[in-house]
């Protein structure tokens, strides 16, 4: 089980936002964020801009067996094959970022972020470190659930690619992290879960509570033990006992 971070250090009011921004123009985007939310800027994630920053895609990048027709805007992991070569080779990335390497591997492209990584360059210029900065992450359960295989079965039933689709969303948590802690005192990493509205109807059959538990606590125990501050953004009712 993660530790928690201290609630007692946060301010009694913070505003930012949930992330998506319906602008094409990430500059624009950017300049109405550090306007408008100067204590807790937000990484600005625009769909409209491109397809590949739709949340189901933006997190994508070398996931093993992650296959992407751009044309058709199609995306799965194909395990049809034999995937040992690319899950290893995840695995070994994986255990690197574990013991304090830098999870570069697991970067946000430019094509794939272009909000996340005009903020960088923005507050790079500043030269001034923001109070706080806010990311968010398509969570671990969300994007298990969406993303299918190649047969149209959501990912979170398979009994390997489950925990390569939930490390995943916590290494790219990890590299946003990275990116953002020379900007800010504090990076809050929010996991965003849609699913979480539909816990306990039969949308979710087969999926536990200790399913939903761990897979929340061992992304935001990836952020907790590099100083994040990990959060979730659910918009709907869920159980919120089981989220506390």
């Amino acid at each position: 089980m993660a530790r928690f971070f201290e609630t007692a250090a946060l301010p009694r009011l913070l505003s930012t936002a949930v992330g998506s921004l319906p602008h094409k123009n990430a500059e624009d985007a950017v300049d109405l964020i550090v306007r408008k939310l100067r204590s807790a800027v937000h990484a600005p994630q625009l769909s409209r801009s491109d397809p590949r920053e739709q949340m189901w895609i933006q997190f994508s990048e070398n996931l093993p067996c992650f296959r992407l027709d751009f044309k058709n805007l199609k995306y799965y992991f194909d395990t049809s094959g034999d995937a040992v070569t690319e899950v290893e080779a995840f695995y070994s990335k994986y255990l690197e970022v574990e013991g304090t390497s830098p999870a570069d591997e697991f970067a946000v492209g430019e094509d794939y972020g272009r909000g996340i990584h005009r903020l960088l360059d923005r507050l790079d210029r500043t030269g001034e470190k923001a109070p706080f900065v806010k990311v968010q992450v398509t969570g671990p359960l969300s994007f298990g659930l969406t993303v299918t295989d190649e047969q149209g079965k959501p990912i979170f039933y398979h009994p390997l690619f489950r925990d390569v689709a939930v490390k995943g969303m916590g290494l790219k948590a990890v590299w946003l992290l990275e990116q953002f802690r020379p900007y800010a005192e504090n990076v809050i990493v929010f996991f965003d879960e849609p699913s979480l509205s539909a816990y306990g109807s039969s949308v979710l059959l087969g999926v536990s509570r200790e399913d939903v538990v761990e897979s929340l606590d061992d992304v935001m125990g990836m952020v907790l033990e590099r100083g994040g501050i990990p959060g979730v953004h659910c918009c709907g009712n869920t159980d919120w006992g089981m989220l506390m």
